[in-house]
């Protein structure tokens, strides 16, 4: 199922680049989209290069592998989406 996106924006919203599970979008056949794979479990993740214009990709990728890892380290399943704020 596609993801749904906002058309219009509330003024003073934030809007954070996110890591997007593969499995759950097609965000992997969007232009620009970088993939991340956990190093554990090899689950899948998409970023869009536009929307992490904010900050370097690489600075994102390292940021969701470490994410993973700790999800790891935790126990948890990963979550559907993670949410970068600076």
């Amino acid at each position: 199922m596609p993801l749904e996106y906002k058309k219009t924006f509330s003024p003073g919203e934030n809007l954070w680049p996110v890591a997007v599970k593969l499995s759950l979008s097609d965000v992997a056949q969007r232009p620009n989209t970088e993939i991340v794979s956990c190093k554990e479990c090899g689950e899948q993740f998409g970023i869009q290069n536009a929307i992490a214009a904010i900050r370097p990709m690489q600075q994102l990728k390292e940021q969701l592998e470490q994410w993973l890892a700790r999800d790891h380290g935790d126990e948890k399943r990963h979550r559907d989406r993670y949410e970068f704020r600076f």
